[in-house]
């Protein structure tokens, strides 16, 4: 499970920290990181652009753990999740949280203020300042809207009722086709990004991407040896409160923080910054830290 922070956050923003916790308590090894222009990492932030380069840094080391990677992004790591997404294959599925449809905010004082932070050099230089966030200057990237439509592995949208920064007229979630491989929550009660109010709708979005992905392998199967898939199975937008129920997969029980060696604007990340991940090992296991055994991958 990869977890991408919003604009202004980083790996260490409580509320991330505390849904990490919650798919950790699920069974789920989670992996946090700043992007670039935040926190521990150098560069500049490009609003989602080439945070792509950050995601495909962190999925290349998730991939050595775990072959099956599901990424959760939130606002701006929800654009950098599908920008990502849009043009690779090695995941399992997506999850956006307060994700923008398009580029175009409704003129209310929050997404104003969040606007101005990107778009003018007295707010990029009021986030390098007192935020400790550098932004590059804004050049029209690719709309989450657009991204969408070349994303091919299962996509969960989340998006609050509540969100005063990219209200839900303006999130992704009214703007997406559905169909198979896709399903969109509005949260009652639930603000901005990681919202606590919102975790558990996200961790049951993160149970119905595995739970599509599972049904595909499943169905490619069946087909392999000449049988029908069972109709019942069909992969179409489903309820995702029901599937907590459903959970047909499970993952090894551990949690990791790390972060992204930040390169400079418009180059690609050489690698993860290994030497500055912490592993957080389950409370089951007793002891000092020992090398780790080699882990096999459920299905």
């Amino acid at each position: 499970m990869v977890l991408a922070h919003g604009l202004t956050a980083n790996k260490e923003e409580p509320r991330l920290v505390s849904l990490a916790a919650e798919l950790q308590g699920q069974g789920f090894e989670v992996i946090a990181y700043d992007s670039r222009g935040h926190g521990q990492s150098g560069g500049q932030c490009t609003l989602g652009d080439l945070e792509r380069h950050d995601v495909a840094a962190v999925v290349a080391w998730a991939r050595t753990r775990n072959r099956r990677v599901v990424l959760v992004g939130a606002s701006m790591g929800a654009v950098a999740v599908l920008s990502y997404a849009a043009t690779a294959r090695d995941v399992t599925g997506v999850v956006t949280v307060s994700s923008p449809g398009e580029w175009r905010l409704p003129l209310r004082i929050r997404s104003t203020i969040t606007a101005s932070l990107a778009r003018t050099r007295t707010g990029r230089e009021f986030a390098r300042r007192h935020m400790n966030v550098r932004i590059a200057p804004w050049t029209s990237p690719e709309s989450p809207r657009s991204l969408v439509e070349r994303v091919s592995v299962p996509l969960a949208v989340v998006h609050g009722r509540r969100d005063a920064i990219i209200p839900p007229g303006a999130g992704l979630a009214r703007v997406i086709r559905d169909g198979p491989g896709r399903s969109v929550a509005l949260v009652q009660s639930m603000g901005h990004a990681f919202d606590p109010v919102g975790h558990r709708q996200i961790c049951d979005a993160v149970t119905w991407v595995l739970h599509q992905d599972e049904s595909s392998r499943s169905d490619r199967a069946l087909a392999g040896r000449g049988r029908r898939p069972n109709p019942a199975r069909t992969r179409g937008p489903v309820s995702l409160p029901t599937l907590r129920q459903r959970q047909s997969v499970t993952i090894r029980q551990s949690r990791a923080l790390s972060r992204v060696a930040g390169p400079g604007l418009g180059h690609r990340p050489r690698d993860l910054d290994v030497a500055g991940m912490a592993l957080l090992r389950p409370a089951t296991e007793p002891g000092p830290a020992r090398p780790a055994p080699r882990r096999q991958e459920r299905p």
